[in-house]
């Protein structure tokens, strides 16, 4: 039984591992289409419209064949309804999380940093035309297609699939490959954290719409936050913004606690140990090349940190 087990997790792995290479081929494609063909022979595009319209492609196709390979279809394994008084309390408790998520970040990077470790968020996603449409598109790109096509992949199919092997390895191991797919430190420290809590938030409410959501927002407050970063006592806003949002959601965070209820049921059909279902989810084709990407992305952001901060 216990073999069957880690052999069908091997294969659910595999597969989200190796659809991800998948997604890495079809971006450097459909840029490279864009920027050297389109762009040179017919008519130029704004970069940040190009990954608007790429994004969601790239991330979204390659997880629709995983799904069809795995004969299911995005309502076995995700729900987008939207949970019975409880969709606010989430995604205050959320940004609550993101906020708090930041701070350890930042400690971590200024931790590694003593030691010549820099590895940050490279500063090419924040590039953007400083014109109306040219910040609309940098905030659409920033907040809307993640929140859509990186939700969908990592807590609608890859959490999805695997909740048949116990809810909080589902949300560990989503929230640790959604932190290692950004291939750099800093990004890896913030998505983990707040991979951890978007994925309670899916099993709790059987629902991805408050991750979607949650995503949504942090990334246009960060959009936004860059956007008027030089403008005068704008961060003696955010500091107000973020105070009003501790006390509304320790409200909330009380409120949920004592809520009574029918919260959504654990699943957990394996008898699997949490190390088992480790190393099966880690040690298997797909997930072993995923990791060789990670840890390519990883060695360029280490050796070439400059390129972060272009």
């Amino acid at each position: 039984m216990e073999s069957l087990q880690k052999s069908d997790l091997r294969k659910v792995s595999s597969k989200a591992g190796g659809f991800f290479l998948l997604v890495v081929f079809f971006e450097v494609s459909l840029f490279f289409i864009v920027d050297k063909i389109i762009c040179t022979y017919y008519f130029p595009i704004d970069q940040t419209l190009s990954a608007i319209l790429i994004a969601p492609f790239s991330f979204i196709v390659p997880y629709m064949i995983m799904l069809k390979v795995m004969n299911k279809k995005p309502r076995d394994v995700m729900s987008i309804k939207k949970p019975k008084g409880q969709l606010f309390s989430y995604v205050m408790i959320g940004i609550l999380v993101a906020n708090i998520a930041d701070f350890i970040t930042i400690y971590v990077v200024d931790f590694l940093k003593k030691y010549n470790i820099n590895s940050k968020t490279p500063e090419s996603i924040f590039k953007y035309e400083n014109t109306p449409l040219g910040i609309l598109f940098f905030l659409i790109s920033l907040a809307i297609v993640p929140a859509i096509s990186e939700e969908f992949v990592f807590r609608g199919v890859i959490l999805g699939s695997l909740r048949k092997f116990g809810d909080n390895f589902a949300i560990f191991s989503s929230a640790l490959v959604f932190g290692l797919m950004h291939g750099n430190i800093e990004q890896f420290v913030f998505a983990f954290i707040l991979g951890l809590y978007l994925g309670y938030s899916v099993t709790k409410t059987n629902s991805i719409l408050p991750a979607m959501i949650i995503h949504f927002v942090n990334n246009l407050f960060s959009g936004i936050s860059y956007i008027f970063k030089d403008v005068e006592n704008f961060e003696f806003f955010t500091q107000i913004f973020y105070s009003v949002v501790l006390v509304v959601s320790i409200f909330y965070i009380v409120r949920l606690f004592n809520n009574n209820k029918k919260q959504a049921q654990k699943i957990n059909r394996s008898n699997l140990s949490f190390r088992s279902k480790m190393s099966a989810f880690f040690l298997n084709p797909g997930m072993i090349l995923f990791l060789i990407y990670v840890a390519f992305s990883l060695y360029v952001s280490l050796k070439y940190p400059e390129i972060g901060n272009a």
